[in-house]
């Protein structure tokens, strides 16, 4: 009986430090499917989670922000984002990780709920953020390709980019 609720907190730790968000089991293995895959490992940690108060973010558009460092083998490699934004009718939720020179490393949709605007999900729109610095022309139209059939979500999703990019350089620099 001990062994089961040991087993039962260790699964429960687990989960709960993939991530702070309340994500379903599949969204979760979407997320460490996603972080594997980018830093080429199997074992990792975010660590040190903080949220953002809805009054402190510059954007209508976006809420839920929660900030993490990600940790392979006790070294800190990145930062790990997870936000929320709105496009024409529903929220959706994606992660940003950046490196530790705060250039992007990825753009991830994790939950897209709308019936319209799902091509921001895909991974060949999204590779286009990656290696971007704040400094750099992160304009939709402009150093950002348009995404066909997403004429709201895309523009937010690069509006939200924006934003956690600096809040991001005014939190840890």
């Amino acid at each position: 009986m001990k062994r089961i609720y040991t087993v039962l907190f260790l699964l429960f730790f687990l989960i709960s430090t993939l991530t702070a968000k309340e994500f379903n089991k599949q969204t979760t293995k979407k997320i460490s499917k996603i972080i594997k895959s980018s830093f080429k490992t199997d074992e990792y940690q975010l660590r040190d989670r903080s949220e953002i108060s809805i009054d402190s973010i510059p954007s209508q558009y976006i809420k839920g922000i929660e900030f993490n460092k990600l940790y392979i083998d006790n070294e800190f490699v990145a930062y790990v984002i997870f936000a929320e934004s709105q496009g024409r009718n529903d929220f959706f939720d994606y992660m940003l990780i950046l490196n530790k020179d705060f250039s992007i490393k990825k753009v991830s949709v994790i939950i897209y709920r709308s019936m319209y605007g799902g091509e921001i999900t895909a991974k060949s729109w999204l590779r286009q953020f990656e290696g971007k610095k704040i400094t750099d022309d992160i304009v939709y139209e402009s150093g950002i390709d348009v995404c066909s059939g997403a004429t709201v979500s895309g523009p937010r999703l690069v509006n939200g980019v924006n934003v956690l990019l600096k809040l991001a350089m005014s939190k840890y620099r």
